[in-house]
């Protein structure tokens, strides 16, 4: 954490904490997360000696005793700057992210919970998911918050134990306040920038936030990590990365779906327990080639694909009549999932997008519970 907000002792010690994150170089920063794990003026420094000696990870969560001093000859550093011994969550005892056994994902992922909003279960019953999927949800950018905001909150009612983290990058300042009331939460870690930084700030915090999903999943937590937008990303990558020379569309070069991919490749449920579910958003946007391209690409390695229907969105329904279908060479939902997905959607493809959305909204409002609603499926006949 940042000097500034720490008080030294004797001698000009204090206590530092922070989320480490890795310059190329090798020597790295401790970013206050309380603060966006924004780079500051006074963020505390270590050396790459320490990250050696220490086995230190990019995101490793480190606190220890900080001495207050001079460094105008650190890289990158003010006329203050703090410089200590760093003390690492147990990083060193636990088995490297890379080495983690990954299974097929079976353990369910609920979203609704009662008195909460009733699209949540709507999105439940519709694509369901499960601990370790990779989802992408394909909303207009007016809901994107919206999404992002209420599937936090459902996953800290029913799965208390999960860390929620909340990747916001190039955003707005209006929809970054939105999501402060959600980010108090202890348990919950906001990591946001707005569209006035520069594009290396919005990739270095998908680094930072990519590694520090993988230091939880290898303490044993269960995660999950909400992305707003993937278009953000890529766009950032393609201004950031050094350039492949193949061009996909549109000017965009292959590099630039990296940081996406590695995001999305960490997703799994582990044989060792803990699990990574990444749920991110695809801005729709069917007049971009870019937004097209990125769809087509995310495609091949997610679980599921959820759409918002524009129609209903339009009409402030949110998430609308939502459709969602296992991608080729996904990873399955376990079968009662899967099953009663497709018996659902069966029934309500039938109707118009309207009638469908207020047939669903009545079956939801009969059956509170999943037994009822499964006894009321086969009631109807579908």
């Amino acid at each position: 954490m940042s000097l500034a907000r720490h008080a030294a002792g004797p001698g000009g010690l204090g206590r530092g904490d922070g989320l480490l994150s890795v310059r190329p170089e090798g020597y790295g920063f401790l970013r206050w997360r309380a603060g966006g794990a924004s780079a500051q003026a006074d963020d505390i420094y270590v050396s790459q000696s320490q990250i050696r000696r220490l086995r230190l990870q990019p995101g490793n969560h480190v606190a220890g005793l900080v001495r207050c001093q001079v460094r105008r000859d650190a890289p990158g550093a003010g006329p203050r700057r703090g410089r200590g011994r760093a003390f690492p969550d147990a990083g060193a005892a636990r088995v490297p992210f890379r080495y983690l056994t990954p299974v097929v994902p079976h353990r369910p992922f609920a979203l609704g919970y009662p008195d909460g909003p009733e699209t949540l279960r709507m999105l439940d019953v519709l694509a369901p998911i499960v601990h370790g999927h990779r989802v992408v949800v394909l909303p207009t950018r007016s809901t994107a918050a919206r999404a992002t905001g209420r599937s936090g909150a459902g996953t800290r009612h029913n799965h208390p134990d999960t860390r929620v983290l909340v990747l916001a990058v190039d955003q707005r300042p209006e929809a970054l306040a939105a999501l402060q009331p959600f980010a108090a939460d202890p348990a919950v870690e906001l990591f946001p920038s707005t569209f006035d930084e520069p594009p290396q700030r919005h990739a270095d915090l998908a680094t930072l936030v990519a590694g520090r999903v993988q230091r939880l999943v290898e303490a044993g937590v269960d995660t999950l990590l909400l992305v707003d937008s993937w278009n953000a990303l890529v766009q950032a990558g393609n201004l950031t990365v050094t350039h492949s020379g193949r061009i996909l569309s549109a000017g965009l070069d292959s590099n630039a779906l990296l940081t996406a991919k590695q995001l999305l490749a960490s997703a799994r449920q582990t044989e060792e327990g803990a699990s990574l579910t990444v749920v991110g958003c695809l801005l729709d946007a069917p007049e971009s080639h870019t937004a097209r391209t990125v769809a087509e690409q995310l495609d091949a390695v997610a679980n599921g694909i959820v759409v918002l229907d524009r129609e209903l969105v339009t009409r402030g329904v949110w998430p609308g009549s939502t459709a969602a279908r296992r991608t080729v060479g996904g990873t399955p939902r376990p079968e009662p999932y899967e099953r009663r997905g497709e018996r659902l959607r069966s029934a309500l493809d039938r109707l118009p997008v309207a009638a469908a959305h207020e047939q669903l909204q009545a079956w939801l409002r009969e059956a509170p519970d999943e037994a009822r609603f499964e006894a009321l499926l086969d009631d109807s006949g579908s």
